[in-house]
């Protein structure tokens, strides 16, 4: 009989992630402190582990994701990143909303992975634990990878004052004179690799490079520009979670010019024109200037660290890693859980296939009239001694197949404890062991 095993700072994530280590999907597990206590076989697979099944975790645990050759994309770092995840998970928590899955493009450059294989797509959630927050990554390969927006190196964006515009002395405010005006200028603005536009102080005219128009399209007009109303009644802006979309003073432009004040990482979203692909991006804004007065004539935006944003994956982690049962779904084992009287509350899906029970007929005490007659005794015997110890318990017992054959299993339960040490819940797994149990039985006969 197994003894209980002394508690662990993560006593409250140990079922969680005795769960995810069977999942086909990688998944790797951050601390607090943003190293790594947890990552699942699969995961080891790709990040070079010598011994995924005998030795878990070894040379992994305990190193942080760039040691582990787990690089982001556009130069981003890890810790500023998941600063700002959790920053979100935070806020959104005291919305009363749960917590936001983000999307992070990543190389992961190890031994073990051909250059085609580099490219990832991480998703990231957060669990709270006893001792602070957990980060669980999620290791998608990159679909989207060719076709997903590049970012650019500061030095590729011109400064304000190459591109700053001087007025004309007649008529300073008419979109006409502006139009005549950043002609002048285009060659510049157009050589830029970095989607940037222009909007005027007084709001009524948007004008964007070419690389912009690559992707707002026509929306944004031609090289002559457009009309900034008929462009933000058109023009749908949202949060960088599509979960929100913004007025028009809430644009990124706008609030340039309503506040004259610079910013940096403003980050919103919106749809591709062109493949149709919702996108996140991070907006720098400046002020300009006129060369002669100084006085400020409008602003310019750059669209930086443009990722595509893709809600199938989002929703597939959401419902792998914030759902225990889905999870447990997934598992080949029969898979239930108790509460702590022992009232059994929830089955998996395999159990329902294997017994043939329905759920009215498993929960409660329901399930006993699948276990073999000969074992039951033994079996809650040993369920009401553990369940009162607080130990985790295993026996072996025949459980009755849904064509009325009976095979070995070995049940297993295991208690989750809370903050104080009491049991909050019990979980267990039942695990087809007949074939072992029968030739051991025949190596007895003998």
């Amino acid at each position: 009989m197994s003894e209980r095993r002394p508690s662990s700072p993560h006593s409250s994530m140990d079922l969680q992630l005795a769960v995810l280590r069977h999942l086909p999907t990688p998944i790797l597990v951050l601390s607090p402190h943003r190293t790594t206590v947890f990552a699942n076989r699969a995961a080891e697979r790709i990040l070079g582990s010598p011994d995924p099944i005998q030795s878990p975790g070894k040379g992994i645990t305990g190193r942080a994701p760039a040691d582990l050759g787990i690089k982001l994309l556009h130069n981003r770092n890890w810790d500023l990143v998941l600063s700002r995840l959790a920053a979100a998970h935070d806020h959104a928590v005291s919305e009363g909303i749960e917590g936001p899955v983000h999307e992070i493009d990543a190389v992961v450059s190890t031994p073990s992975l051909t250059f085609s294989e580099w490219h990832f797509r991480l998703l990231v959630s957060i669990v709270t634990a006893d001792d602070g927050m957990h980060f669980l990554l999620g290791f998608e390969r990159s679909s989207h990878f060719e076709r997903t927006l590049s970012s650019w190196n500061e030095d590729q964006i011109p400064s304000p004052d190459r591109i700053s515009v001087t007025q004309d002395p007649g008529d300073h405010d008419t979109p006409e004179c502006w139009r005549n005006i950043l002609k002048i200028k285009r060659a510049v603005f157009d050589s830029c690799n970095v989607a940037g536009f222009i909007l005027t102080k007084d709001k009524q005219f948007y004008l964007t490079n070419k690389k912009a128009g690559e992707l707002f399209g026509d929306l944004m007009g031609d090289t002559n520009g457009c009309d900034g109303l008929s462009l933000r009644t058109t023009l749908e802006v949202w949060d960088e979670h599509f979960a929100k979309q913004l007025e028009p003073t809430e644009f990124p432009g706008m609030r340039l010019v309503q506040t004259m004040e610079p910013f940096t990482g403003y980050r919103c979203g919106f749809v591709h024109a062109i493949t149709g692909d919702r996108v996140v991006m991070s907006v720098d804004g400046e002020c300009l200037y006129d060369d002669d007065t100084g006085e400020f004539i409008g602003g310019i935006c750059w669209c930086k660290d443009l990722q595509v944003y893709s809600d199938f994956l989002v929703d597939q982690l959401q419902r792998r890693l914030e759902s225990h049962e889905t999870i447990c779904n997934l598992m080949p084992h029969l898979v239930w859980t108790t509460t702590t009287d022992g009232y059994c509350d929830w089955f998996s899906n395999r159990w329902y296939e294997f017994t043939g029970l329905t759920k009215e007929e498993s929960v409660g005490h329901g399930f006993q009239a699948a276990v073999h007659l000969d074992d039951l005794p033994k079996l809650l015997e040993r369920w009401n001694y553990h369940k009162t110890s607080g130990n985790e318990c295993d026996v072996e017992i025949r459980y009755r197949r849904h064509d009325g054959i009976y095979r070995w299993m070995l049940a297993r339960a295991f208690p989750l404890h809370g903050e104080n040490g009491n049991i909050l819940k019990w979980y267990g797994t039942n695990t087809d062991i007949h074939d072992l149990v029968m030739a051991r039985i025949e190596a007895a006969r003998s």
